[in-house]
């Protein structure tokens, strides 16, 4: 992984330490960056490496506020193990309809 900066994987390596079961992280940029002990605009960096290359993803809650990170499962699990091939299938889910919704054209939207 020549793209990996050594800040990412110093990020990587702290959120695989402090992930819950189901792969979740519940702490903001901030808090990363005082657990790694970088400053803010260089964890915040390593988040956007992650997150570009789909190693860590962004959880809302129903009213659309950031509530959690979520590690690739194809990366790491933790939680049950039969639990983690319907993560993976889920997280091929969530890129695929991802990608749908950014090609969806609503054209005009005025009757006529």
């Amino acid at each position: 992984m020549l793209w990996m900066t050594q800040t990412a994987w110093r990020l990587l390596w702290v959120l695989i330490g402090s992930m819950e079961p189901g792969n979740y992280v519940y702490y903001s940029m901030a808090e990363g960056a005082r657990r790694t002990g970088m400053s803010y605009g260089v964890t915040r960096r390593a988040w956007q490496v992650l997150t570009t290359h789909e190693l860590l993803r962004l959880g809302y809650d129903t009213a659309g506020v950031p509530l959690r990170w979520r590690l690739s499962p194809y990366l790491c699990w933790r939680g049950r193990p039969w639990k983690a091939r319907v993560a993976q299938k889920n997280w091929d889910a969530e890129r695929q309809l991802t990608a749908l919704a950014q090609s969806w054209d609503n054209g005009d939207q005025t009757p006529g």
